[in-house]
């Protein structure tokens, strides 16, 4: 009798070790094929990426089940990238499914939850469908100021993100609220030398330009300029758009020189970053047509808008 019971721990002993071997097998798996799914998705590789996260979700789901961390994950991931193929509303039911996961099993108070309110926000953003995107923000927000505080880089990018959607509904005043809070926090974390704060200044310049403040505008604009340059040097694509940016708002003041000054600044740096052939020098040329037409200097104006046409033809086609 007792052989035979030692016979039957053996095996229930052999097979639990068999079987967590294959559990343990299986998620050393699964977490490589998630972060190579992450290693595509960086490389903007986006179907192998969801090749490899569904990969993962399979295994994840047989071993812990359909309401998991690891599965929500997996769900969030496959929304990322559906948003990045463009995939709008996909992403959104991936992004919903996430959710609702992370929801049951971390509460409403956790930083997975505000993460997709973030990234369900920034889809209706793209959708223009904009009053549902400041109420999936205000939603992140609100869960980050109370995780983190007022002054933290995840509230400062909430911010701007409530920014930026006001600025597509063309409520500046609202857009200039929330740039300003964002700015405020960049300062104290980042000081004032900083990529991310000469973004903050070019918003801000963008929404003066909309209220026809061009002086704040150029304020803003040169401020931005100045931190691109002193960071990145003189020959880098921020530099030329914050030129382009200027010229624009020199041609609404009618000063039309010092407007073809910054265009040709920023054709410049263009042309040697992208060569001829592409839209961005097609529409700085478009741009300098359009000043030289103001300007009447109307054989000037055909020659840049001709220019403009021939590249647009050659990389669009004729109709």
């Amino acid at each position: 009798m007792k052989i035979f019971f030692t016979i039957f721990v053996l095996i229930f002993l052999f097979s639990f070790i068999s079987k967590a071997q294959n559990i343990t097998a299986d998620t050393v798996l699964a977490n490589s094929y998630y972060k190579t799914a992450g290693d595509f998705n960086n490389k903007s590789l986006f179907d192998s990426a969801l090749y490899y996260t569904e990969k993962a979700q399979i295994l994840y789901i047989k071993h812990l089940g359909e309401k998991s961390v690891k599965n929500a994950n997996c769900l969030n991931r496959m929304g990322i990238v559906y948003f990045q193929k463009s995939e709008l509303d996909k992403s959104l039911e991936y992004y919903f499914k996430s959710l609702e996961i992370w929801k049951e099993l971390l509460g409403e108070k956790h930083k997975d939850i505000s993460i997709s309110y973030n990234n369900i926000g920034l889809v209706y953003g793209d959708k223009a469908e904009f009053d549902i995107a400041l109420e999936y923000y205000f939603k992140s927000l609100e869960i980050k100021k109370g995780l983190l505080g007022e002054k933290h880089k995840d509230i400062s990018s909430s911010y701007n993100n409530i920014g930026n959607i006001y600025y597509f509904k063309s409520e500046f005043d609202k857009a200039l609220e929330y740039y300003f809070k964002s700015l405020e926090i960049k300062k104290g974390l980042l000081g004032e030398k900083h990529k991310d704060i000469s973004i903050s200044y070019n918003n801000i310049g963008n929404i003066y330009q909309k209220k026809s403040g061009f002086d704040k505008a150029l304020e803003y604009y040169f401020k931005s300029l100045a931190i691109r340059k002193e960071l990145f040097g003189e020959k880098h694509k921020d530099v030329a758009s914050s030129y382009n940016n200027i010229g624009i708002v020199y041609n609404f003041k009618l000063e039309f020189d010092k407007s073809l000054e910054y265009y040709f600044k920023s054709l410049e740096i263009w042309k040697e970053l992208l060569g001829e052939k592409h839209t961005l020098v097609a529409n700085l040329y478009n741009n300098i047509g359009t000043v030289y037409q103001k300007k009447l200097e109307f054989s000037k104006a055909l020659e840049y808008y001709f220019k403009s046409l021939e590249i647009y033809k050659e990389l669009l086609g004729e109709k």
